[in-house]
């Protein structure tokens, strides 16, 4: 069985206003997109916004720590090539 933690916004709105918006407007729409307060989970659990999008799926054990440890590293190299990349990256 799977739960489901809802956050009180709109995806899409949170997209536009916080990480596609220029940095100066950024942090003054921070405001309407509270950060949820989740808990601790050790099962699977799906985040979804008001209107009923999958944000989010958290699958833990999914990855070994070996995926893990490779998939970091393959970021931050990645990064390093691409500064403005936001391939592995998210920003509030």
């Amino acid at each position: 069985m799977v739960d489901t933690v809802y956050v009180p916004w709109d995806a899409e709105e949170y997209y536009a206003e916080c990480v596609k918006a220029r940095t100066e407007h950024r942090e003054k729409n921070k405001h309407k997109f509270p950060l949820p307060s989740f808990g601790s989970y050790g099962c699977p659990l799906t985040v979804v916004d008001v209107r009923g999008r999958i944000v989010l799926w958290y699958l833990p054990g999914l990855l070994s720590i070996r995926q893990q440890v490779s998939l970091k590293k393959s970021c931050h190299h990645s990064e390093s090539e691409s500064p403005n990349s936001r391939l592995c990256g998210m920003e509030p």
